[in-house]
């Protein structure tokens, strides 16, 4: 049973006067997704809000061969996901069949889960192939929050953007990136 007594006697207006609903909105929590930074084919993009913006030289309008971050949050576990061979096309972003931000199980919502555990996945089992290297079919990641330079995005965007965006380290890139976090620590 709930207790309403705290509108006993007052309109139900009164009995909400101290809440500050300038403080409090419906809105909190639910917004825009957060941008999402892509390399494909030596090329940096952002796409925020429905729109992909690339990133390019000012003084020749080529792309710009890195992109400045700041490092602002790591998940901390490597993140998973399973593309089926021959389901991923150069240039789509479609989602993975089924993925794990933790690594740990399939996140809620995938389109088809392929064990209730990364561990026992048979997509995440050590495979060798025909060419006698050795993979797995599920890719590990690693899923960053960065600042991008305000600079590079005032120039793509038309104005800085000053909020988080998401950076994907693909497998072949993760080595420097520990190398590189090991490098930082050892510097302070």
């Amino acid at each position: 049973m709930s207790d309403v007594t705290i509108f006993k006697n007052k309109a139900p207006s009164a009995a909400f006067a101290a809440l500050n609903a300038q403080a409090e909105s419906l809105a909190d929590g639910i917004g825009s997704s957060y941008g999402v930074v892509h390399y494909r084919g030596k090329n940096w993009s952002l796409r925020l809000r429905g729109e992909t913006y690339n990133f390019t030289r000012a003084d020749d309008g080529t792309p710009l061969a890195f992109l400045d971050v700041i490092i602002l949050r790591q998940l901390p576990a490597k993140s998973k996901s399973y593309y089926p061979k021959g389901s991923f096309e150069r240039g789509e972003d479609g989602p993975p069949l089924c993925s794990s931000l933790d690594g740990v199980v399939p996140d809620p919502g995938v389109k088809q889960v392929q064990a209730s555990a990364c561990a026992i996945c048979p997509r995440n089992e050590w495979k060798t192939n025909a060419e006698g290297r050795k993979g797995r079919e599920c890719s590990d990641y690693k899923r960053l929050a960065v600042l991008i330079a305000p600079s590079l995005t005032k120039q793509a965007l038309g104005a800085a953007l000053m909020e988080p965006v998401f950076l994907r380290i693909p497998p072949a890139s993760l080595n420097a990136l520990a190398k590189m976090g090991e490098d930082m620590a050892a510097q302070g």
